[in-house]
């Protein structure tokens, strides 16, 4: 054999198997396996996206539920006073009826004797007819005092009818919104089961792709491995531990409670920043706020963010690998990892230390969740 045929011969020899005939149906299970597992992330994000604009509709419906019920209370305040003016206007127009009553029978019927005494104490047919006159008088007024009443005691009436009827109306709306609210609670409850299940299916099939994988050589095991069959295995962007870790933070000097959704890294200036696993780089600028930013896509719509970087070292639409240089920090680095728009902690998914530890130096643990 020539010097070229054996050289060819071990190049050959040394190539990766996968995807090689001796295994075609452990390659479909993995591939299949891979398949279901990001079908399960596609459904268990739109499930998901259901139960937040479900929050939502529930929060607006407790809102206008609460200004239904405020405005009830009012009215029925309202409606409570109303009823109270209607008892002294009907106790009013009852006495004044009977005043009237007693005025009428005084000078029309005349069986009280001592109106005749009145009306004829004097001799003066003048000073009679002024009397006369004056009883008259008094009778109009009282007239006109019950008619006031009454038209009062009437507006009143309707009034207070017409809120008991608002009230009426606000009651049965709002337990119309109570209804709704509460069949929306009920659904978010069942998405949120779902969603539980449907990640304990996935747990089980990446558990199942690593069974399948230990069963490849060696030298394959880590060919087309997708982003979340490395949960906790990624590669850190910088050596150290984060100086700021995702979630909640309290801004001291604004008094403001803040959402951090990444890592900040306090950087020894142009410290190298690695990629923490195989992509492809699908933004390289500035960014509003950030300073020169990577972004990079690693399939299955997961994507790392490193930003404030002084120098970068990789073009747009350029293949990277894990523990790739990708930049040169500032002061600081900023890092995220999202999924679709949403950012995740990195906690989960970084390994448990220095970028050493991918080859055996580890750090102590933190302990946020994601």
């Amino acid at each position: 054999m020539s010097k070229w045929g054996f050289a060819f011969l071990i190049i050959t020899l040394s190539l990766p198997v996968f995807g090689d005939s001796s295994n075609p149906d452990l390659i479909e299970k993995i591939d299949e396996t891979k398949s279901i597992v990001s079908n399960a992330e596609k459904k268990q994000r739109r499930i998901y996206k259901q139960v937040l604009e479900s929050d939502l509709r529930v929060k607006k419906m407790s809102e206008e539920r609460s200004k239904v019920n405020e405005k009830m209370l009012s009215s029925q305040a309202d409606a409570q006073e109303l009823a109270y003016e209607v008892r002294l206007l009907t106790q009013k127009v009852k006495e004044q009826r009977a005043r009237i009553a007693k005025s009428v029978a005084h000078l029309y019927q005349l069986k009280n004797p001592s109106v005749l005494t009145f009306l004829f104490s004097d001799q003066s047919a003048s000073e009679i007819e002024r009397n006369v006159r004056f009883l008259k008088k008094v009778s109009e007024s009282d007239f006109k005092r019950f008619q006031t009443y009454r038209v009062s005691l009437t507006q009143a009436k309707k009034a207070n009818e017409d809120l008991k009827e608002e009230v009426r109306k606000l009651l049965g709306l709002k337990n119309k919104l109570k209804v709704k609210e509460a069949k929306l609670l009920a659904d978010q409850r069942e998405k949120n089961l779902l969603i539980k299940l449907i990640n304990k299916d996935k747990e089980k099939n990446l558990e199942l792709l690593k069974k399948l994988r230990s069963q490849l050589p060696e030298m394959d095991q880590d060919a087309e491995v997708a982003f979340f069959e490395k949960k906790g295995e990624l590669y850190p962007p910088l050596p150290q531990a984060p100086w700021k870790e995702y979630g909640s933070t309290f801004d001291p000097i604004y008094k403001v409670k803040l959402l951090h959704l990444g890592w900040t890294y306090n950087a020894l200036r142009m410290s190298t920043v690695k990629s923490v696993f195989d992509g492809k780089v699908a933004y390289v600028g500035p960014i509003p706020g950030f300073g020169q930013t990577v972004i990079l896509d690693h399939g299955n719509h997961y994507y790392s963010v490193y930003s404030y970087n002084l120098e970068t070292k990789v073009f747009q639409g350029e293949k990277v690998f894990k523990g790739q240089t990708l930049a040169l920090s500032g002061n600081q680095l900023y890092f995220e990892l999202r999924h679709y728009s949403n950012a995740i902690d990195p906690e989960k998914w970084i390994a448990n230390g220095r970028s050493e530890d991918v080859a055996g130096t580890s750090f102590s643990s933190r302990g946020d969740q994601l």
